[in-house]
């Protein structure tokens, strides 16, 4: 089951208390619910940023630095030879290099991935740190003066499994920022980059994005809630805290630039007294 980080815009409403009643001393006379609502809206479209990535090319670059850690092709015929001994069995030999000194390539029969596991599954398997790539595992019958023994510590597929994996991850960039994002829009943003917003509709049907106004007309503590059950969520609580504080001091800030103005528009009006 995935986690569930929801945010809501009762802890930010002291802070627009002040800053509705300084906007209203200036002459600014804005209902507090619609200063909630764009507030609420800027904020859900800041997390959406801090989520990540930046941009889709960015993101792309990632799924495969990724992949390529945790996965390497084989061809076809390698994988009856090379699963001899049992899966689970000591490294299974890939090739020898040709080169002078050459060495013996093995990997571990777990780590041949030779069941029809779905793009979805293989995602699962690609989370899991590998580590070093290439790892010495000792000499061909345990003589230094024989060939030495190179563990290719990664998962290997067949051909045509890797390619079809980035693609799968590549569909999926921006859905996690979506579930933000959505509601920064339906509050009224229209900034969203479409390589995100094309993940609206999805990330709504699931009930990945969360998203509730239905208290924002209560007279004494309105509220506005939106968040995320996207997978992986919860490891960004610290982003989206920091978010939430940056918008907080934000709104102090903005209130305490209006009181300077007022300050300087009654000292204007003083000074121009006869």
């Amino acid at each position: 089951m995935n986690a569930t980080v929801t945010i809501d815009t009762t802890g930010l409403n002291a802070r627009l208390g002040e800053l509705h009643e300084a906007m209203l001393a200036y002459g600014e006379d804005k209902p507090f619910r619609s200063l909630l609502r764009d507030q609420a809206g800027i904020l859900a479209k800041e997390i959406s940023v801090r989520l990540g990535p930046k941009t889709q090319a960015k993101g792309a670059q990632k799924i495969v630095k990724a992949v390529s850690a945790a996965f390497v092709e084989v061809t076809v015929p390698a994988f009856p030879q090379a699963k001899r001994g049992g899966r689970n069995g000591p490294l299974q030999f890939l090739f020898a290099t040709k080169a002078a000194g050459g060495y013996l390539v093995g990997a571990k029969g777990s780590d041949f991935i030779t069941s029809n596991l779905s793009a979805d599954q293989l995602i699962r398997q690609s989370r899991r740190p590998r580590g070093v790539k290439w790892m010495q595992s000792g000499y061909r019958g345990g003589r230094k003066s024989n060939q030495m023994i190179i563990h290719l510590n990664r998962m290997l597929v067949q051909r045509g499994r890797k390619a079809e994996l980035l693609r799968r991850l590549k569909d999926r960039i921006g859905r996690m920022r979506a579930t933000f994002a959505y509601a920064a829009h339906v509050l009224g943003r229209t900034d969203t980059p479409g390589w995100v917003s094309r993940h609206f509709s999805d990330v709504r049907s699931a009930g990945r994005a969360i998203f509730d106004m239905g208290k924002l007309k209560d007279k004494n503590n309105p509220e506005i809630a939106f968040g995320s059950r996207a997978p992986g969520i919860d490891n960004f609580a610290e982003v989206i805290n920091d978010a939430l504080a940056l918008r907080s001091r934000k709104i102090a800030d903005r209130t305490a630039a209006i009181l300077k103005s007022i300050g300087r528009r009654e000292s204007a009006a003083y000074q121009s007294e006869p």
